[in-house]
């Protein structure tokens, strides 16, 4: 009797835990509207956060690093 205990409750358990990961599947992937939200409401609180700091929109973007090109035959960038 108790070796049945020891060895059939850690199988069931096993069986349990393999069955439940097989039925939570792949996590949802988020959409293009649900991105574009996404990124929407990330720059609000950018610009809310700037506000607080007290930095206008035009200092703030102007603060902002250019970004950076190559030169075409040549490997450094321009500074």
């Amino acid at each position: 009797m108790t070796t049945m205990v020891l060895v059939g409750v850690p199988s069931a358990l096993a069986v349990l835990a393999i069955t439940m990961r097989a039925r939570t599947g792949k996590p949802k992937k988020a959409e293009k509207l649900e991105k574009a939200r996404i990124v929407k409401r990330l720059l609000a609180l950018s610009e809310h956060e700037q506000v607080v700091k007290g930095i206008s929109r035009q200092q703030w973007v102007s603060q902002s690093p250019a970004p950076r090109r190559a030169t075409a035959g040549r490997g450094a960038p321009i500074l």
